[in-house]
Order: structure tokens, then sequence, then C-alpha cells
């Protein structure tokens, strides 16, 4: 009986206390990563239709790291980023048309190739570093990047 009493106390703090939480938190990585500050300049409504890469990570500069939750839909007008669901707050999606992106660089290891985007924002004044992961993804980018940014390996 008082066990029962504890779960209908301690539950209903729980249920609050929680989603709180978990959405301070998601704010934060967004804020400290990068993610927010891209997305207020580059900003998307809908992906363009184009090659689509569920369920990928992504690294964005030194404290953004999105591991297995992004969506990443690749074309000829540039690369668009999303997050799952549960990761929207605070994260709205990107899209980096081709002509901010300033450099890719592709990197293997064991087998697992990564991608590294360099990000100049509209003024040239700030860069932001995205790092994508997973072959297939690394193959889109090659596929759809203009002739001047080809992937270059390290």
């Amino acid at each position: 009986m008082m066990d029962a009493l504890i779960v209908f106390k301690v539950l209903p703090g729980f249920l609050v206390a929680f989603p709180i939480f978990w959405i301070t938190i998601v704010f934060l990585v967004s804020r400290l990563g990068g993610w927010a500050r891209l997305a207020s300049q580059f900003s998307a409504d809908n992906p363009p239709s184009g090659d689509k890469f569920s369920w990928h990570s992504a690294h964005l500069n030194r404290l953004g790291r999105y591991g297995n939750c992004v969506t990443v839909t690749v074309s000829s007008q540039g690369v668009h980023m999303q997050t799952i669901l549960i990761f929207r707050f605070g994260h709205k999606a990107i899209f980096l048309p081709w002509g901010a992106i300033s450099n890719m660089t592709r990197s293997t290891f064991l087998g697992f190739s990564r991608t590294k985007l360099t990000v100049d924002d509209d003024n040239g004044q700030r860069t932001s570093w995205i790092t994508l992961y997973g072959n297939s993804l690394t193959k889109g980018l090659q596929r759809h990047a203009p002739t001047r940014l080809k992937v270059h390996a390290l």
C-alpha cells in the first residue's frame, strides 16, 4: 500500500521534471555546439529533393556531437540537415548552399569515411566546421558537390 502511494507521488513529478530537463539539455547543446548559430543564418523550411541519408552522425565545431540522430539530404543546391524529433527543440533545420561551403575534406579510418565541411558565414568573418560520418553520405556529397568542392582526400 505504501509503495503504491510513493509511485503516485513520484511519477507525476518525474513526468514533469524529466521533459523540462531534456528540453534544457537539448537547447544548451544547440547553443554551445553551434547548431543554433548556423540555423539562424542558414535556416531551412523543407529539404530539397536529393539523396537522403537518415540516422547519420555529425560533429559541429568542438562541442556539438550528434550520434546517429541527423538526417542529411544532399542535392545540387546544397546540404540540408535536420535532427530527429526528440532533438528538435532548439535545432531548426539547416540548409547550407554550396556557395557557403568553402572546403570539403574526406578521410577514412578503419574503413569508415568522414567528410569535413568548412562553412563561412555571409560576411566571411566566422567559420564553422561540420563533420559528417558515413561511407554512403560521403559518396552522396561527392556526387552532388560542385567541381570547385570535389572532396579532397587526406
